[in-house]
């Protein structure tokens, strides 16, 4: 049993830099899963925000696309038509930055106000594809309506990580003309 006492082990100083060396590589290895973890929210926000802008504007371009009659009301911030089975349909945009159809939201955390300049939402066209001034003073003259959304999350900029918008555009001829 005396063996082991002539046994040279390993000094306190070894043992204190081979555990700094360990931490050091635990330390890199927390911050590199710390900024995926990150990365994977901001991810899930961005295609989030989106995929709801995306069901906004396709909603829209659906209604548009379906009336049969002239437009009603049109501002860069809101559009008003009578649709063949759902009536009367206005889309606008709140100052809290929110897409309503008929005062119910249907997506939030739109930037188009917050940009600057703003971006309108809703760009009108004669059928000429010269584009009239909004208000518009004779909406029966519109012939094709572009409409523009642009995406963000408050979220994200408000807690310092980067803010990936996105602009979404359709076109969208009316048939009425």
């Amino acid at each position: 049993m005396a063996w082991w006492r002539d046994a040279r082990g390993f000094t306190f100083t070894q043992v204190l830099v081979a555990c700094a060396m360990l931490g050091l590589a635990l330390a890199a290895v927390g911050a590199v899963f710390d900024r995926g973890v990150r990365q994977a929210s901001l991810d899930t926000h961005v295609t989030k925000a989106q995929q709801n802008a995306r069901t906004a504007l396709e909603l829209m371009t659906r209604e548009i696309r379906e009336t049969t009659a002239p437009l009603t009301a049109a501002t860069t911030t809101s559009l008003t038509f009578t649709h063949p089975d759902a009536g009367v349909v206005t889309y606008t945009i709140d100052g809290t930055s929110t897409l309503t159809r008929n005062g119910v939201a249907i997506v939030g955390n739109l930037q188009n106000l917050s940009v600057n300049p703003p971006l309108p939402i809703f760009t009108y066209r004669d059928v000429n594809e010269n584009v009239l001034a909004a208000p518009i003073g004779a909406p029966a003259n519109v012939y094709r309506v572009t409409v523009t959304l642009q995406t963000g999350s408050d979220s994200l900029v408000a807690s310092g990580q980067s803010d990936a918008r996105a602009v979404l555009t359709t076109s969208v001829q009316l048939r009425n003309l």
